[in-house]
């Protein structure tokens, strides 16, 4: 039987329309002195006679393979035909260009055995205005090389021209290193991640590909410009990953000089996709390889058209895409807190009613509330109103602010007897007449267009409660080293995208260890709190886990902003850091009964997995419930019942007392498991002692049996002699 050749290159071409160069592309590789190819056509839904002109040659030269499809773009056509392709390299050809001789294949495939490599290439020639160019300027100057050696791709860097080279099929398919699915820079992604992981490859000095320029005229879409910036931002994520500098920075200049420009003109109107793809471009930029001054102005100017029209963006998109817009280094930080580049934002026009309602409880925070109120004077979303809540504070905090208070309008100002925070927001929200509700703690301050982005991303996505973090600040050195473990506390780790019901966000942040209830971190529709009936329950500490708990079940729709838009002041007087007693016990008990009430009253059907992380979060606070009043002296906690009302005098010291009854049998479990160890420990000591006396007691007799056999021995011998001889001399008397 024939045995058929080894295919050692085969020769992908996808085809669209092409009938005008389609011979002249064929003929230069049919001719090639290499005869063991094959020629993977794939006619990519063509309307011309490219097919038929494929199958004439077809007839004549059994090499050639015809695959067809409906028009999905070169991309996908390469694709099919490198899961069919069997020779050993593969070479890609456009159906417009040329081979420049017939020993261009044998040449590379030569230098391919030689070297052992998994990418071989040559110069590079371009066929325009008549005659074929082979000596470049600038950039293109890495078309060609100067002589045939093995060249390291770190020291090469460049990401045009992939045509050129030939590539080893399996190295391609272990490496999934496919063309990306873009109607626009597939090319340069595939040939960049191909040579970043193979390393090294051999360059011929010879001219291997003809590429004629200009055949077809670039109509930009807005999809071809989304595809564009995917694959710029593939090349600067594997410039990043390996380190590439050089090509990493000219990326980033293509960015700057070429489509900046067109970037902003198409950002008015641009699609959800749109967005998301410049997100990804901003994103992908490393500035730690960036260190010319220039390229960094073309980072900036980009990033500035990315956000200059943060107002159109965040009404096209909402928060599942503009969550992800990050700041990566410490200047973008500080800019996003100094309100550059937001500061681009256009106020939303005045309505009739606010927008949002900020409420401020009010109570010794003298040392602080002028920063706060002015936190929210300044705010870039204008059309707000600013409840302060007088809770009856001795201090002069009300001194403070007298001034912007009277220079400001739009604050109110409520005057009250000191009942505690619940109470005093409780005040605010009755008097609120804006759209949204944000409750501001007066010894915190707000970045400058946090209500601006909260109220855009809410509003176009119809929220009832949009969560967010905050940032935490220090009062003194002092303060944080004392209070170490508030730094990270109001940043969620885990990843919340879009939107969701408020059961559903609550099981989620249960499951990654996220559920932070603070009122103070949730933008909240007005309306969703009254149709609720949504208030503080008045007279206890913790009140926000209630709150929070109950706002997150009846919630229809919530969502989350991975951005740090509040700013959380630690200092030694505030709530969270005052030692905790017998108070917080009983806010937690408040927050656990009426939850459990919350849901026997619940009409709608709550998953399984929303029961399970509740039951998971009130078992835990019960534990922290019970850690409160450790140490707490059964005359505290009398005076204490005593200052309740009736029917809560009697729960409440059911419920402490089934908490101290746990901890008295955990308690009593530790002891009693000590006492087993104890015992434990002493029979093992015991068993190890007299197992060493058995030992001992065996070596011993082992020596006695040893004696003892000696002697038996000894014995039994001389006892035969005496058997032997008695009879012997009883003979002899008797004789």
């Amino acid at each position: 039987m024939e045995q058929k050749a080894k295919i050692k290159i085969s020769i992908i071409i996808p085809i669209y329309n092409m009938e005008k160069y389609l011979k002249q592309c064929l003929d230069s590789v049919i001719s090639q002195n290499l005869k063991e190819i094959e020629i993977l056509c794939v006619n990519d839904g063509s309307t011309d006679d490219s097919e038929k002109i494929i199958l004439d040659y077809k007839e004549k030269d059994n090499r050639i393979v015809l695959i067809s499809q409906s028009n999905k773009g070169v991309a996908a056509a390469r694709n099919i035909a490198l899961k069919n392709a069997r020779g050993e390299y593969v070479a890609f050809m456009d159906p417009d260009d040329w081979y420049p001789d017939a020993d261009v294949l044998r040449i590379l495939y030569d230098k391919a055995l030689e070297s052992g490599l998994m990418i071989i290439g040559g110069s590079f020639g371009e066929w325009t205005e008549g005659r074929l160019v082979t000596s470049f300027k600038g950039l293109k100057k890495k078309y060609a090389f100067e002589k045939d050696e093995i060249v390291s791709y770190r020291n090469y860097q460049f990401d045009y021209g992939y045509h050129r080279f030939i590539y080893h099929l399996q190295f391609l398919k272990d490496n999934d290193i496919f063309f990306p699915p873009y109607i626009r820079f597939q090319d340069p992604p595939f040939f960049v991640k191909a040579m970043a992981i193979a390393g090294t490859f051999y360059a011929v000095r010879k001219v291997t590909y003809c590429y004629r320029v200009g055949t077809q005229k670039i109509v930009w879409t807005e999809q071809k410009l989304i595809d564009l910036l995917r694959g710029l931002r593939d090349i600067l994520v594997i410039t990043s990953q390996y380190h590439l500098k050089e090509l990493h920075c000219i990326t980033l200049q293509r960015l700057g000089e070429n489509y900046a420009d067109m970037c902003a003109k198409a950002l008015p109107t641009a699609s959800p996709e749109m967005i998301s793809a410049l997100i990804d471009i901003e994103k992908s930029i490393d500035l730690s390889l960036v260190k010319d001054e220039k390229l960094k102005e073309y980072r900036e100017f980009f990033y500035y058209i990315l956000h200059k029209e943060f107002d159109n963006l965040t009404k096209t998109v909402g928060t599942s895409i503009c969550k992800r817009i990050s700041y990566t280094n410490e200047e973008s930080q500080q800019n996003k807190k100094s309100s550059a580049p937001y500061n681009q934002i256009v106020t939303i026009t005045k309505r009739n009613k606010p927008l949002v309602s900020v409420i401020i409880p009010v109570y010794n925070v003298e040392n602080y509330i002028v920063d706060c109120i002015q936190s929210v004077c300044q705010q870039s979303l204008k059309d707000i109103e600013i409840i302060i809540v007088n809770d009856g504070t001795p201090d002069n905090s009300m001194e403070k602010i007298a001034n912007i208070i009277s220079s400001d309008q739009r604050i109110r100002v409520i005057e009250k007897e000191n009942g505690g925070l619940s109470s005093a927001r409780n005040a605010g929200l009755k008097i609120a007449t804006g759209e949204y509700i944000l409750f501001l703690d007066s010894d915190d301050t707000l970045f400058e267009d946090a209500l601006h982005l909260l109220y855009s991303l809410a509003k176009e996505m119809d929220l009832d409660d949009l969560f967010y973090n905050a940032e935490v600040f220090y009062d003194s050195e002092k303060v944080q080293e004392e209070q170490k473990n508030f730094a990270s506390y109001y940043k969620r780790n885990g990843v919340y995208f879009g939107t969701m019901s408020g059961p559903d966000l609550f099981s989620r942040f249960i499951k990654y260890n996220d559920f932070k209830p603070s009122a103070c971190l949730q933008f909240l529709k007005h309306s969703f709190l009254s149709n609720n009936n949504i208030s503080f329950y008045e007279g206890i500490l913790h009140e926000d886990n209630l709150f929070t708990m109950y706002c997150l079940l009846k919630a229809k729709r919530v969502s989350f902003f991975d951005e740090e838009l509040y700013r959380r002041r630690v200092h030694n007087d505030s709530i969270m850091t005052v030692p905790k007693s017998i108070k917080n016990t009983y806010g937690y008990y408040i927050s656990i009964i009426y939850m459990i009430k919350a849901i026997e009253e619940e009409t709608d059907i709550l998953s399984k997995r929303y029961i399970e992380a509740l039951k998971e979060y009130l078992s835990a606070m019960t534990d922290t419930a019970a850690n409160f009043i450790k140490g707490t002296s059964s005359i505290e906690i009398s005076e204490f019942l005593m200052s309740l009302p009736f029917q809560d005098q009697i729960a409440f010291e059911i419920f402490i007392r089934k908490i101290a009854s746990l901890k008295y049998e955990i308690s009593d479990l530790k002891v009693i498991e000590r006492k087993k160890d104890k015992v434990s420990a002493n029979l093992l000591n015991t068993i190890n002692a007299k197992k060493k006396d058995i030992l001992t007691s065996e070596k011993k007799y082992k020596e006695l049996e040893e004696q003892y056999n000696q002697i038996a021995n000894s014995f039994s011998y001389k006892i035969g002699q005496l058997i032997t001889y008695i009879p012997r001399m009883i003979f002899n008397r008797l004789k």
